[in-house]
């Protein structure tokens, strides 16, 4: 009986140690876990997330350029017929896209001169038309929005700048086109890195940054052209490479508009 009592007592004595024990190391462990759980830099899926959408807000100042329009299509291929018949008969047309195309020529930075263009074939009538670059808000990604706002106010000074120096179809009557020249010659070599990044950043946009950059430097090569020399021909070059520049602006500013959403 003796002998039952004290194998009975070991038993227990046993379990109440082992109980201990587990109950030591169960809170070792739980300390454990709380020191490295306050210590350790963990990514917050809510807060990538965030980064991840995170936009800022950029703002285009509104602007005006007029220009001599020969012809509004519905269809494009129609509109790049009766464009290249045009360019046949020495007309230096250019199709402006948008809701419809329109078959322009000429760019002036004032109404009553444009309204002055007559070198046009018969049976074409021409009409001044006006276009507006709206003063958009929209929303780009942060890590984009320096190289967006540079292009995109660059073109844009090019582009007002035209009008005030292009304001009349009389060449003798141009301002300031040398100071114009070395001025589109400075923007658009300041664009040349920042398209460079964001066509890495964004392929989406990777075609009208191209396309804008391409035309930005065929403006400069016609300036360049017509300053040294005054032709007539040349005049014609320049004012189609400012529509064209004025197309691929505005087909960047509509990428911009899906990509980040209008504010």
């Amino acid at each position: 009986m003796k002998s039952f009592l004290k194998l009975a007592f070991g038993i227990l004595m046993v379990g109440v140690l082992a109980l201990l024990l587990g109950w030591g190391i169960y809170g070792l462990g739980k300390l454990y876990l709380m020191v490295i759980g306050k210590h350790a830099v963990l990514p917050q899926p809510e807060q990538a997330k965030v980064t991840g959408v995170e936009k800022q807000v950029l703002k285009l100042d509104k602007f005006d350029i007029y220009y001599v329009q020969l012809g509004i299509f519905s269809q494009k291929e129609n509109a790049e017929v009766f464009a290249e018949k045009l360019q046949q008969q020495g007309v230096r047309a250019v199709v402006l896209k948008g809701g419809t195309f329109r078959i322009a020529t000429g760019y002036f930075g004032q109404w009553a001169p444009a309204s002055a263009y007559s070198a046009l074939p018969k049976g074409v009538k021409p009409v001044v038309k006006s276009q507006t670059v709206n003063g958009l808000t929209f929303r780009v990604a942060s890590a984009e929005a320096e190289d967006v706002k540079t292009i995109l106010v660059n073109y844009a000074e090019i582009l007002k700048g035209a009008g005030k120096t292009f304001d009349s179809v009389d060449q003798d009557k141009l301002r300031n086109l040398e100071s114009f020249l070395e001025k589109t010659k400075q923007l658009h070599a300041e664009t040349t890195d920042p398209v460079q990044r964001l066509q890495k950043r964004a392929p989406g946009s990777k075609p009208q940054l191209a396309a804008l950059d391409k035309q930005g430097e065929q403006l400069e090569k016609d300036l360049r052209q017509f300053a040294s020399s005054k032709n007539g021909e040349n005049y014609a070059l320049v004012q189609q490479s400012l529509l064209q520049l004025l197309n691929c602006y505005g087909e960047y500013l509509a990428v911009l508009q899906n990509k980040g959403g209008q504010a």
